[in-house]
């Protein structure tokens, strides 16, 4: 995988200049607290890049397309080394790098086809899991005493009916916002209740949903100017006009959704005229609240920047936005007109992933065409911002501190971690899901009640037989005018004349039915004989011949029909009657 150079000349010698994905790059994430960048892509590796060296570190493959990859929050993985990946196959994995390699740390299969979507809650306690099946499946999340996630229980899943293509929590962890495809249908769902919930039988769930109504302003055709009065015309004669209809455009697909507050979010369409703009929206409001023009081509992608100072956006036609974010008094965002695009991947490509490295200097995307670009960002980009750049930098200077003091301790849980014993992977695709698992928990169940059952009425019948044989011997011991005859220790002599009846009435019975199929398959068979064969005289034959390139082929001739036969017939008699009565004459 990656770029090779082969020397013809050298007998075919191949040199690898770079390592890469091949094929699509399905999603990219910069590490919260460093130089890196992890990317998925459709090969099923998950890989490690460096910015400043710009080369890859390690990586890990997998059996099937790894679909979407984000860095956990620091609520799941205070260490922030932990990457969530969903694959092909409907499987999550949870991977912590550790010196050089990925460590298996989770690994469960809420859905059956590929992951489309993955978001946690802000307070890192509950993890939705999105597909292309439609569904939406909760995973409930406990932690360890470091406050790391320790185990990931199913709640429970939703089917929302079609294919989704984004999944974001409101900060507050409230409500899940989902796009799906279908008119506009962007969809928000409340957070499950567990102990409201009962999935003794199956993880199915219901939960209140509500779809957002969203609209944009109607468009008003302008009124055809008034026709001029000819002269003797009065105003009653003149016709009246009807009023214009508002033209209502179309909104189109929802592809892709932010929350912004409690309160709003940011959403993008595929339709005509939402097509390449992101609408701030809230649910009280069916039209948008501020519109940004963004793209020519529909926008795929929304996501903030680490530190929420940028707004990134991709789109279907490979181009990439960024677009500075200031925070007002209220604590409300503010989104700037000055907007950097640029078309990093082709026009045919879409944007799959995009994000700012840690310390926000450089922007680093990805693309369905095979590729992962980095750009530099210059230092006056985003001057407009409000004055929180000096304080943020001088923040992350002490988190960089703080991070090298910690670094012994760092190495020391990671060598603890590599002696710990992975869990088992999944890795065949027929694995089932945890919706099957449930299912098929109960059939077992069911099946171990009727084995139980069975074996408890053999094991009865076997204590009977037993008896019966003993009062067998007993009997066979006594004197012979005191023995019983064998039919009168029959309990009910009648009931071996039943089972016989009942066995020769199925045996009549299958016979009967074998009976009909028989004739049935006959019947077909004659119909199609008396259809295709019966009226044929000569059927279509070819010779080849074996030293010489020449075949022969009879015609495919039918057989004549009764009144074609009787008129050959006559004809053939007024030939006979001719020729008799010619040789009379003579």
């Amino acid at each position: 995988r990656g770029l090779w150079r082969v020397d013809w000349k050298d007998n075919f010698k191949s040199t690898r200049l770079v390592e890469a994905h091949a094929g699509a790059v399905m999603a990219l994430d910069p590490s919260p607290r460093g130089p890196y960048v992890a990317t998925a892509g459709v090969d099923g590796s998950v890989r490690m890049l460096c910015c400043k060296t710009k080369k890859q570190i390690y990586q890990a493959s997998f059996g099937q397309a790894a679909t979407t990859l984000h860095w956990v929050p620091p609520q799941v993985d205070p260490e922030q080394v932990t990457l969530v990946v969903g694959f092909g196959d409907g499987v999550v994995r949870l991977l912590k790098e550790v010196k050089d390699a990925f460590v298996l740390l989770h690994v469960f299969k809420p859905h059956t086809l590929p992951i489309s979507a993955l978001s946690f809650t802000r307070s890192g306690d509950l993890l939705a899991s999105a597909s292309s099946d439609g569904t939406i499946f909760f995973m409930k999340i406990t932690k360890d005493a470091d406050g790391a996630a320790k185990e990931f229980a199913p709640i429970g899943f939703v089917t929302i009916g079609a294919p989704i293509s984004s999944l974001h929590w409101c900060p507050d962890g409230s409500k899940l916002l989902a796009c799906a495809s279908g008119e506009a249908r962007l969809i928000e769902i409340q957070r499950p209740v567990e102990e409201q919930l009962d999935t003794s039988a199956t993880f199915e769930i219901s939960l209140e949903m509500r779809e957002f109504p969203f609209e944009l302003k109607r468009v008003i055709p302008e009124k055809p100017p008034p026709k001029e009065k000819k002269e003797g015309e009065d105003d009653d004669e003149e016709e009246a006009e009807p009023e214009p209809e508002p033209i209502i455009p179309p909104t189109g697909n929802a592809l892709a959704c932010q929350w912004v507050s409690d309160r709003s979010f940011l959403v993008s369409y595929d339709g005509e005229e939402t097509r390449g703009k992101v609408y701030e929206c809230a649910f009280d409001n069916k039209y948008p609240l501020q519109e940004l023009d963004t793209h020519s081509g529909a926008v795929s992608l929304i996501r903030f920047s680490h530190s929420g100072r940028y707004l990134l956006t991709g789109s279907v036609s490979g181009q990439v936005g960024v677009r500075p974010v200031a925070e007002g008094a209220s604590g409300e965002s503010f989104f700037l007109t000055k907007c950097w695009k640029g078309y990093i991947h082709g026009m045919e490509s879409k944007v799959t992933g995009c994000g700012m490295s840690w310390d926000e200097g450089k922007l680093v995307t990805c693309g369905t065409d095979g590729s992962v670009v980095m750009l530099k960002i210059t230092d006056g980009f985003g001057e407009s911002v409000q004055e929180a750049l000096t304080s943020a930098q001088a923040l992350r200077e002490a988190e960089a501190m703080q991070a090298m003091l910690e670094l012994e301790e760092l190495k020391a849980k990671e060598e603890a971690l590599a002696l710990r014993p992975e869990p088992e992977d999944i890795v065949d695709p027929s694995h089932y899901s945890l919706q099957q698992e449930k299912i098929q928990a109960e059939e077992d169940r069911r099946l171990a009640e009727a084995e139980l059952k069975k074996m408890s009425l053999k094991e009865r019948v076997a204590l009977i037989r037993t008896d019966f044989e003993e009062l067998l011997e007993q009997n066979s011991k006594l004197p012979a005018g005191e023995q019983l005859p064998r039919d009168e220790m029959e309990i009910d002599p009648g009931l071996r004349v039943i089972l016989e009846k009942e066995a020769d009435d199925k045996v009549e019975e299958a016979r009967k039915e074998l009976a009909w199929i028989s004739e049935k398959k006959q019947i077909g068979l004659d119909k199609l004989k008396s259809c295709f064969l019966d009226d044929l005289a000569v059927e279509y034959i070819t010779l080849h011949s074996l030293r010489s390139p020449y075949t022969v082929a009879s015609f495919r001739t039918k057989k004549l029909s009764k009144a074609q036969r009787a008129s050959m017939d006559a004809v053939h008699g007024l030939i006979d009657s001719e020729e008799q009565a010619n040789k009379g004459g003579a």
